[in-house]
């Protein structure tokens, strides 16, 4: 099976780019932004929300933002266990050893449907899906990438509406 030229170009993206602000979020989801840091600025723009948050809110990410879902991960350095999303107590040590670490390869397996990214100081954040979207990849046009554990992707503008994305298989059959 050869994996999608959508799926291999996009991730391909994150090799050469810095690692940064690497965070657990709600378990067992992880937050990893690349490359050069920007302002995003989320403005509510209904009237309704607007009294609600009664502010805008500014948070700073990364031209590529990683966001981990409903998937299993674990962090190793060089050949030891650093953490995994089973592990409340090593999430942070986990996140903490891939800060400023290097894209050297990006790496998704059929079998498994399994994503591996390899870092220059010897780090290698191993993603295994559950069930559904196991991870998303936004790129700095605001276009996300999302791998789901049943092989299939989309890739289109992150404001769209979950109900109306549209999936592709991630793998076809080589032509011999």
């Amino acid at each position: 099976m050869i994996l999608s030229q959508t799926v291999h170009r996009v991730t391909q993206k994150l090799i050469g780019e810095p690692c940064w602000n690497v965070e657990p979020g709600l378990h067992p989801c992880l937050t990893l932004e690349f490359g050069a840091p920007r302002l995003e600025l989320y403005e509510p723009t209904r009237k309704r929300v607007q009294k609600m948050l009664g502010r805008r809110t500014i948070s700073v990410k990364g031209e590529y933002h990683l966001w981990t879902y409903d998937s299993d991960w674990a962090v190793r350095s060089k050949r030891t266990h650093i953490g995994c999303s089973k592990q409340k107590t090593s999430i942070r040590d986990a996140a903490r050893s891939l800060d400023g670490q290097i894209v050297e390869a990006v790496s998704v397996a059929y079998r498994g449907c399994q994503t591996v990214i390899h870092f220059d100081f010897g780090g290698r954040l191993t993603l295994t899906p559950r069930q559904d979207a196991y991870w998303m990849l936004f790129t700095p046009r605001r276009m996300a990438l999302t791998l789901r554990g049943d092989k299939m992707f989309s890739y289109q503008k992150s404001s769209t509406d979950p109900s109306e994305e549209s999936w592709k298989a991630a793998w076809q059959r080589s032509r011999t």
